[in-house]
């Protein structure tokens, strides 16, 4: 027992929290881009959507969100995650001073925590934390990095309350299937088949893909194509490689399929879903 050997009377106990063994190595947050925003009026576009999540820290100014649930008032003093996939018109009247992050954070490359919903989420924040903070990342401190990074998880569990009541049973289910997913996710590429997903397991493709099915309600081949697009999402919108540089590196033969591809999948051309959703940049 840890502490060495105790007499029978001791108060000693210790007590180990199963849901923290199981996801803690499990859970990942995937930091996109970051930066320190200032705009104007010029900060205005159209139903916008991303294939990850933003958090907002507003700092100065002001803007506003608009969507399904009316309009959102941006100000200092509140943090605000938009999750994946939620659609949003952005504005600003007059200027707007913003950290912004942009991430996922998940099992692998499984659904992401706020796929869980489709509408922003806003919590109070003291930008009091976050300045220094910001100070010691220009002077390159790793402490700073540490810091910043412990600051955004904490930021993120305090949204994870908001979130449907199933949002963490759906985490238990997908952890279930973890090495599936990272196997998918970091051998992302169109020639990647189901087959090869088993044997890098070591394990048998026909149970292997029943049991993937029945908890996800999505087959091997099925996950393979939507890390696929969601892969192709990122480097359109945040890298300036050419649609023909993302296919090739996708391992398409060449733009024309990848494009036909895409398209299939989500209603847009590769260009088109650059053109729409980058926002030139509204970070």
């Amino acid at each position: 027992m840890d502490g060495g050997t105790q007499s029978m009377d001791s108060a000693m106990r210790n007590e180990i929290f199963d849901a923290y063994r199981r996801l803690s190595g499990l859970l990942h947050l995937e930091v996109l881009e970051h930066g320190l925003f200032s705009g104007d009026r010029n900060w205005n576009f159209a139903r916008m959507s991303s294939p990850f999540n933003r958090l907002y820290f507003l700092l100065e100014g002001a803007g506003c969100l608009e969507g399904i649930e009316g309009r959102i008032d941006l100000r200092p003093g509140s943090m605000y995650l938009i999750p994946m996939g939620s659609v949003y018109d952005y504005r600003c009247d007059e200027s707007i001073r913003k950290f912004y992050v942009h991430f996922r954070i998940g099992i692998a490359d499984g659904p992401d925590l706020f796929e869980a919903t489709d509408r922003c989420l806003a919590r109070p924040f003291d930008a009091g934390f976050l300045l220094p903070l910001l100070d010691g990342l220009r002077d390159g401190r790793p402490a700073a990095v540490l810091r910043l990074d412990s600051l955004l998880l904490a930021c993120i569990a305090d949204f994870l309350p908001l979130l449907p009541e199933n949002a963490a049973s759906a985490l238990e289910t997908v952890s279930r299937h973890h090495a599936v997913f990272r196997t998918i996710r970091d051998s992302c590429r169109a020639d990647l088949s189901p087959a090869e997903v088993a044997r890098a397991l070591g394990q048998p493709l026909r149970p292997l893909a029943e049991t993937f099915r029945k908890d996800t309600g999505r087959t091997l081949r099925d996950q393979i194509r939507a890390s696929l697009v969601r892969k192709a999402k990122d480097l359109l919108l945040t890298t300036d490689q050419s649609i023909r540089e993302i296919a090739y590196a996708l391992r398409f033969d060449d733009e024309f399929y990848f494009s036909r591809f895409f398209k299939r999948r989500t209603g847009f051309s590769p260009r088109q879903y650059r053109d729409r959703h980058r926002m030139g940049r509204p970070d």
